[in-house]
């Protein structure tokens, strides 16, 4: 690390505020033949400079620090002993760009304050974090929003669909147990789960919706299958014999239509 040294004494009382700006370039990646960004996901290391030397009394408050990325790259929550600032939620119209903190790195200019600064030209989205004390270095985990997004719902989808075939108690104790997952590593602040379920609704809003279309499919088939029961247990029944009174009543018919045809022989004769 080289050192330089900047010459602040000015006309006013020494605990008068002022505004230095520096000005620097550090690589990014680190093989030079390769683009910053390239891939699907990586982590990415930032050398911050130092104000005041090791041995100096020069004590530093805080550190915001302000970083753009094309819209397509998102960074999952925060480095140890950093802090970031959200001001945007998702765009759950476009979940392919990453929502871009303009209100933070606008809160950011006013804390700073002054005119003196440059005009740096940006591109992209910004995320902003802070930190306490002083710190060299902040390594940013990142991914390309596109294939995170198909990694999260594409898995959720699968999932669902294998839970398909099996009992819905089953189903709600998955799901149960997969909210209580998220919800104990959602304590810890900017873990980066938050971003992670953003990308995984369109996963859940497919196994939702499949899973109440089997639900409505699987009552009209059960309900075509106990109509068809019914009208198979009816056409199987056995005719009904006739009863005894029924029998007498026939036998009793039979014995007077035969008295009646011999008295009519009878009378003939005579």
């Amino acid at each position: 690390m080289t050192p330089y040294y900047v010459n602040i004494s000015r006309s006013g009382t020494s605990d008068e505020p002022f505004l230095l700006t520096l000005q620097y370039r550090c690589p990014i990646v680190a093989d030079d033949t390769k683009r910053p960004y390239t891939g699907q996901g990586s982590s990415q290391v930032l050398r911050l400079p130092r104000v005041g030397g090791g041995s100096s009394s020069t004590v530093l408050q805080q550190v915001r620090l302000a970083v753009w990325a094309p819209d397509d790259v998102t960074f999952m929550g925060a480095p140890p002993l950093w802090t970031r600032d959200r001001s945007t939620r998702t765009n759950w119209t476009d979940l392919l760009r990453t929502p871009s903190d303009t209100a933070a790195a606008a809160a950011l200019n006013d804390w700073i304050g002054g005119t003196g600064g440059s005009e740096f030209a940006t591109q992209g989205s910004v995320t902003v974090f802070r930190s306490t004390g002083t710190e060299l270095t902040i390594e940013l985990v990142w991914w390309k929003r596109w294939f995170l997004l198909g990694m999260l719902s594409g898995t959720l989808a699968v999932v669902g669909l294998l839970l398909r075939r099996t009992t819905w108690e089953n189903r709600i104790s998955m799901v149960l147990l997969a909210g209580l997952a998220v919800a104990v590593l959602s304590l810890r602040r900017d873990s980066g789960i938050v971003d992670a379920a953003a990308l995984g609704v369109p996963g859940c809003v497919l196994v939702a919706a499949v899973w109440l279309l089997n639900l409505l499919l699987g009552r009209r088939q059960l309900a075509t299958g106990v109509a068809a029961a019914a009208v198979a247990v009816e056409l199987a029944l056995p005719a009904v014999p006739p009863t005894t009174t029924e029998t007498e009543a026939s036998q009793n018919a039979s014995e007077i239509t035969g008295r009646a045809t011999d008295a009519g022989n009878e009378g003939g004769a005579a």
